[in-house]
């Protein structure tokens, strides 16, 4: 609605959906799109990438050199901060089962700083920017549109792990992202469908005990901790986004009001 699509260069190609049914469900529907129109046809690799991130010429071709070697995969580079690009938004994740799910590493660490300027493997990417091998789509993997925005790609490399598909980070790639521009005008909808899709996700997985224990204490914290703070838009939204992901709440919540 903002005019960008008629400021696309010649030769670029346009999906337009039918209605906004989150990130996942359209980076789904871009692939099947590049899959059956792409000349030449079958891509090598897909890339899923915010639109408030800014790439470097070189930062593709770099990302694809090294994947080639390595074969079917998940790729990605260091996310730098748009305002500090000498600190990362984050190294990586890693998947702690909390009632946010996971834990980010070496959150605002200087560029360059250990252990954070070494290759790792096997780690939760962050989901700015993503080289997916189109092995990985052949595989029929594809991201769940249930968690319609926040987790897509934790549960995504969740499910390709189990598959054999590792992740690689490669710290000599940076992107710089523009952090939170999702969510600027309403910064609760982050709280809300973290909290959400952590409980969606341990649902899918059929999580035993103590992952729902973990999950509901710290949610619990977390929502008392925002009362007494007198934060309560926050735990609102805490609450309104654990109850929903227990009463499997699951349509397109876009427009939804906390």
């Amino acid at each position: 609605s903002d005019g960008s699509a008629s400021r696309l260069p010649a030769g670029v190609g346009l999906l337009r959906l039918e209605e906004n049914a989150g990130y996942g469900e359209a980076l789904n529907r871009g692939m099947e799109y590049l899959e059956k129109n792409a000349s030449p046809p079958g891509p090598g690799f897909f890339l899923a990438l915010n639109n408030d991130v800014l790439l470097e010429p070189e930062t593709v071709s770099s990302l694809v050199a090294f994947a080639a070697e390595k074969g079917p995969g998940i790729f990605g580079p260091a996310i730098v901060r748009l305002d500090d690009p000498e600190r990362l938004e984050a190294a990586w994740g890693e998947l702690t089962w909390s009632h946010v799910l996971t834990r980010l590493r070496g959150k605002n660490a200087p560029v360059g700083s250990s252990p954070w300027n070494r290759p790792a493997e096997n780690v939760i990417l962050l989901g700015s920017l993503l080289l997916i091998h189109r092995g990985v789509f052949d595989a029929g993997i594809r991201f769940d549109p249930g968690f319609f925005m926040y987790h897509e790609e934790v549960d995504f490399m969740h499910q390709a792990a189990k598959e054999g598909f590792p992740t690689f980070y490669l710290p000599w790639v940076r992107v710089r992202h523009h952090i939170g521009m999702g969510t600027r005008g309403d910064p609760l909808k982050k709280i809300y469908w973290t909290r959400r899709n952590s409980i969606y996700f341990r649902k899918k997985e059929k999580a035993g005990p103590g992952k729902w224990l973990r999950c509901l204490a710290s949610m619990a914290g977390s929502f008392l901790c925002s009362a007494v703070s007198l934060r309560l838009g926050r735990a609102r939204a805490i609450a309104a986004g654990a109850l929903d992901g227990l009463r499997g709440i699951n349509e397109n919540h876009s427009e939804r009001k906390i």
